[in-house]
């Protein structure tokens, strides 16, 4: 069941009854982050720890996609720019993946820096875009959809 005020989704989920997958059954979503086509991210709370996270919303027909993603986030635990895995779980139609809150985004950073970086950081910055998908390539995994923001 799910109720939606103005909003902010308040709901209990089902999860799957899998030694990986037994978490926190409620969450308040508080705003959405981003959408894909096949997706969309919130920034969450969990009412029974106060911790927040992102929570990757797909539509169940996407499960196989969700569960081979929700692996590989298990899988490269620990490694530098991949957020901590905390769980998956079934909600009437849609499946969702429970993740780690990482902080800002490069937008949300270029634009507290006045949309402007000073030439030194371009290089850390792309070297930090960089290590990740280095790290997934190592892995034998490809990002089949990596965007500017």
């Amino acid at each position: 069941p799910k109720i939606i005020l103005e909003g902010i989704f308040v709901f209990d989920a089902q999860f799957i009854d899998d030694e990986l997958m037994r978490f926190p059954t409620k969450y308040r979503v508080q705003r959405n982050l981003g959408k894909g086509s096949f997706s969309m991210v919130s920034k969450a709370v969990d009412l029974e720890t106060d911790t927040r996270v992102a929570l990757k919303l797909a539509r169940m027909p996407e499960k196989k996609h969700v569960f081979e993603e929700a692996e590989t986030l298990a899988f490269l635990r620990g490694l530098f720019g991949f957020p901590e895995f905390y769980g998956i779980f079934v909600m009437e139609n849609h499946i969702a993946i429970v993740m780690e809150l990482l902080g800002p985004n490069l937008e949300e950073i270029f634009k507290a820096s006045g949309k402007q970086f000073p030439p030194q950081r371009l290089p850390q910055l792309g070297l930090q875009m960089l290590q990740p998908l280095q790290d997934l390539h190592k892995y034998c995994t490809t990002h089949r959809d990596v965007k500017p923001a």
